[in-house]
């Protein structure tokens, strides 16, 4: 028997060890990437679409939130074209969240041996796997579906997915915009998927598109025989290659007609006198615009490979013009393509971010592209954001134009 007294100190000291350890034990499960060598951050940091081989199989994680998900994701997953040259492998995670501060949870799912368990805990996401399953067996190419459910709390979702992008060497995430959903999700739930995805830009390293299809019109077209029509804008940039590589990749599937609209910045302002830059920053300047060049060129070679693509060079003047260029164009395409961040300074898209509503998630153009004002809001846009940066990616940013054998001649393309 224990006397009050003893009974006393026991209740004390599990209250102060529940005190402690449950902060101590958040700390320790914050993400952090799993490295420990120079060279292995090397390689993860390169991880991206125009990095990776076209003729290996082309991982994707694509997280779904809702049935309304899933039409819009396996339309750009059969847009992106998977061949026996480059098979699709798909790690489809659904996302469930839980007020309580539990574990979070990363289960594969097994038919087999959890049936029961998910048509009883978590019937959404056996009908969502189904639906991918179903796709990978009537694909027109091969494409496998690895099923997956993430049970946390929003705050730290990101945390075993960017994991797995790590394990798995994936190149590319994949997670719908939070304002997707026709249904009303509510304020706090919407909000917390928007956090959720400035989470996963900022902690990936991969490239992360973030879909925004409000209206799940992406997938509405069942026709496989129909003509897909996407439109990319590249300015410059990191985030603008992943487009256009993204896009390259589409253009081997027939019936997918691709167009690049490039916009070249003449201002007589391009640079700023008063800025003075070292000579690493130059050196990266050159690397970066060699790489623009190696990669447009790549893409104007698929006009005589393919005959799918077109290419456009506008000259610009400013972001105002490019705006009412792309304002131009609406309602003729299904879908459209940009890049988060652009390095052209004199386009200030930095200082006018802070007047965009979604520019923290979309950038400024990807946040005017999916915007209610333009076409409605009906027309599907991808904003691509690269991952990792470092010295070790100029290295391997190098390599690959060295192994580039696409002509450095300019190309007529006919408009």
């Amino acid at each position: 028997m224990l006397d009050e007294e003893t009974y006393t100190h026991m209740v004390i000291c599990v209250v102060v060890m529940t005190v402690f350890m449950s902060p101590f034990i958040k700390l320790l499960y914050m993400h952090r990437p799993r490295v420990q060598h120079a060279s292995d951050i090397s390689n993860m940091r390169v991880r991206s679409i125009q990095n990776t081989p076209r003729n290996t199989e082309f991982r994707i994680i694509t997280c779904i939130h809702h049935e309304s998900n899933v039409s819009g994701m396996i339309a750009l997953l059969e847009a992106c074209n998977p061949t026996l040259e480059s098979p699709i492998c798909a790690y489809v995670i659904q996302l469930v969240e839980i007020m309580a501060q539990a574990a979070p949870i990363l289960l594969p799912i097994n038919y087999k041996q959890t049936k029961k368990m998910m048509n009883l805990n978590y019937p959404d996401t056996d009908h969502i796997m189904r639906a991918f399953d179903n796709y990978s067996n009537n694909s027109s190419g091969p494409i496998t579906i690895v099923p997956y459910v993430n049970v946390a709390h929003y705050k730290h979702m990101h945390e075993a997915i960017c994991n797995l992008a790590q394990d798995k060497m994936v190149p590319f995430i994949l997670i719908p915009f939070n304002e997707n959903d026709h249904i009303d999700l509510g304020g706090y739930v919407s909000t917390s998927i928007q956090k959720l995805n400035t989470r996963f830009q900022g902690r990936a390293l991969c490239t992360v598109g973030i879909l925004v299809d409000r209206n799940s019109r992406l997938g509405c077209n069942d026709n496989s025989n129909m003509i897909f029509h996407v439109g990319i804008f590249f300015v410059g940039g990191k985030d603008d290659r992943e487009a256009l590589a993204l896009g390259i990749r589409m253009t081997q599937r027939e019936n997918v007609l691709v167009s690049l609209f490039r916009f070249v910045v003449t201002s007589n302002n391009k640079v700023d006198e008063s800025r003075f830059k070292t000579k690493e920053e130059e050196e990266e300047e050159e690397i970066e615009e060699m790489l623009s060049e190696s990669l447009i060129d790549e893409f104007k070679s698929m006009k005589f490979a393919r005959g799918n693509v077109t290419w456009y060079e506008i000259m610009v003047v400013d972001v105002v013009e490019i705006m009412d260029t792309i304002r131009s164009l609406e309602g003729h395409y299904d879908l459209m393509i940009v890049g988060k961040r652009h390095n052209i300074g004199t386009l200030n898209d930095e200082e006018m971010a802070i007047l965009i509503e979604n520019a923290e998630t979309l950038g400024m153009l990807g946040d005017m592209l999916s915007s209610t004002e333009f076409c409605k809001g009906m027309v599907p846009v991808l904003v691509t954001q690269c991952g990792g940066v470092g010295e070790s990616v100029v290295h391997n940013k190098l390599s690959r134009l060295g192994s580039t054998t696409v002509s450095q001649k300019s190309i007529n393309v006919i408009k």
